[in-house]
Order: C-alpha cells, then sequence, then structure tokens
C-alpha cells in the first residue's frame, strides 16, 4: 500500500454504534445544553476500567477513568468509554511491538489518533521504546484523556488535541501511527488517512488499524489507503 511500507489492518465484527456518531478523532463542539449526554439517563455514569497485561513476565496495570460502555450509544462523544476494538489493537501491540525492537529506538515516535480514553496510547507508551503522543479531536474527552495518561505514569507520552484536516503536528513525522474503531461514517475516511499521511514518516512509516465493521465497507478503506 501507498500509505507506508507496512500497513496492519485488525478487523472485528463485533462492535455495533448507531450510524450518528462521528469518531472520537473529530471534534465535537460542546455546550452547556447538549452536555456530553442525558445526565438524566444514568445518575452515576461514572466508571473505571482496569486491564492487566503480561508483557514477558512484566505486569502492566491499566486504570481508565471514563463513562460506562453501556451508555456509549447516547454519548456524544464515542471517546468518553471504551469499544471492543481497542482490546483489539492492545492486544496486537503487545504481540508484535517486543518482536520489533530493532526497528524502533528511543529515537523513535508514535501517535495514536482518536485515542479517547487512551487505553491504547497507555500501553504503547509502556511498551514503544521512544516518545508517544495521545491525540484527539475532542475537546470534552482531552481532559479525561490527559487524566489517564497522568494518572498512568506514561512517562515520554505528551497528550495533543488533533482534528483531523484541522490541526497539524509540526515538527512531528511518526514511526508508528495507529488508531482503533474511528471509521463511522465514509465521510471520515478520507480525512483520516490524510491525517495519518501529514505525520507519517516517509518511506518507513507504519499505521497500524483496528477496523471496526459498522457502516463502511472495508474496501472503501482499503481504497483510500492506496490512494
Amino acid at each position: 500500500l501507498c500509505m507506508s511500507s507496512f500497513t496492519s489492518w485488525i478487523e472485528s465484527s463485533h462492535v455495533t454504534s448507531p450510524t450518528s456518531l462521528l469518531p472520537s478523532g473529530v471534534d465535537v463542539p460542546s455546550s452547556s445544553e447538549s452536555s456530553l449526554f442525558s445526565l438524566f439517563s444514568d445518575p452515576d455514569p461514572d466508571d473505571t476500567f482496569t486491564y492487566t497485561y503480561d508483557n514477558d513476565g512484566v505486569c502492566i496495570n491499566i486504570n481508565l477513568k471514563g463513562y460506562k460502555q453501556e451508555l456509549g450509544q447516547t454519548l456524544n462523544s464515542t471517546g468518553l468509554t471504551l469499544w471492543r476494538a481497542s482490546e483489539y489493537l492492545n492486544a496486537y501491540l503487545l504481540k508484535e511491538l517486543p518482536k520489533r525492537r530493532k526497528d524502533f529506538s528511543k529515537d523513535s515516535v508514535a501517535v495514536e489518533l482518536g485515542a479517547g480514553l487512551g487505553l491504547c496510547s497507555v500501553l504503547l507508551s509502556k511498551l514503544f521504546p521512544g516518545r508517544t503522543y495521545a491525540t484527539d479531536g475532542d475537546s470534552d474527552v482531552l481532559s479525561m484523556l490527559q487524566e489517564n495518561v497522568s494518572k498512568n505514569a506514561c512517562v515520554g507520552c505528551e497528550v495533543r488535541q488533533v482534528r483531523w484536516g484541522v490541526d497539524a503536528m509540526e515538527g512531528v513525522q511518526a514511526d508508528l501511527v495507529t488508531a482503533s474503531d474511528v471509521i463511522y461514517t465514509e465521510q471520515i475516511v478520507k480525512p483520516l488517512f490524510e491525517a495519518v499521511g501529514g505525520i507519517m514518516r516517509r518511506p518507513a512509516g507504519e499505521f497500524w488499524l483496528a477496523f471496526a465493521r459498522r457502516n463502511v465497507e472495508f474496501g472503501k478503506v482499503l481504497e483510500e489507503a492506496e490512494r
């Protein structure tokens, strides 16, 4: 594929979402009237997500603050809870990155687009030898993302707002770009790959995408990747 010398796809068909939702990489204006979701729908929407990973005998514990997964279809921002594809991407990171130690160094850069609560960004910061960036376009998500990155002691991980087609990451050339479950409509496919192309180091940069089959055919995604 022309996007990079190495492109990985992880596909999940086990996640559902309404067609009206936009991916967390796209900014959703917030207001006091159209808050994150109907506060009356659940008197206690907060939740804590805990994950434990075994990295060659080293235990990695991740604790995230967010909103309950069952509220996912009522949230104005999909990035405020967790979706299944992020778990698939983490399984892939845990499997592949230890085998790729010779390909990445302390000078390498990794960027997650549409990081949401930061599950993949946190693990990436623990496994990747270089600098990492956890990015999201949604202003409401960013504060929670920053809190999760901070409380998980992600050394060398910086949180940034990146709205696809709007914000450029000046001076950043990523050796690895990741994203999970960020494609909900065909209209978002082109901005996603433009964002990837704008930050990925050429010609050796890599893009690892965990794709959840929803309302967009996988062929449309591959078609845009090959442009």
